[in-house]
């Protein structure tokens, strides 16, 4: 597969190759009419409906490779339609359980 550049896939995944694996990995999405509604959208040159869409092609692209190199729980997709407190929801409830795992996992100094 090439990306839009005409780059191979494996090539544009290779500045990352040999680096820790995230415990988590999430990623935010926003469909472009709500994302276009909101305070300052499109006063980035890439905030167009259509970089948008080809952007969200590319990370499907990683979201596929990820899951499969790494299993389905590697990644995960959060919608961030809702208010602040709602997204912020979402994410704590995939994020507290791996945190409460750690907590037991990592010793304490000095007890």
């Amino acid at each position: 597969m090439l990306t839009r550049q005409g780059l191979p896939f494996d090539f544009c995944l290779n500045p990352d190759k040999g680096l820790p694996l995230p415990d988590a990995i999430l990623y935010l999405t926003l469909p472009p009419e709500i994302a276009s509604a909101r305070a300052a959208y499109g006063v980035e040159r890439y905030e167009t409906v259509t970089m948008q869409e080809q952007v969200k092609n590319q990370f499907a692209a990683v979201a596929a490779e990820v899951k499969k190199r790494h299993g389905e729980d590697s990644w995960t997709e959060i919608s961030a339609s809702g208010t602040i407190e709602e997204v912020e929801g979402l994410i704590h409830t995939r994020l507290d359980p791996l945190l409460s795992a750690q907590r037991e996992a990592i010793g304490r100094l000095w007890q």
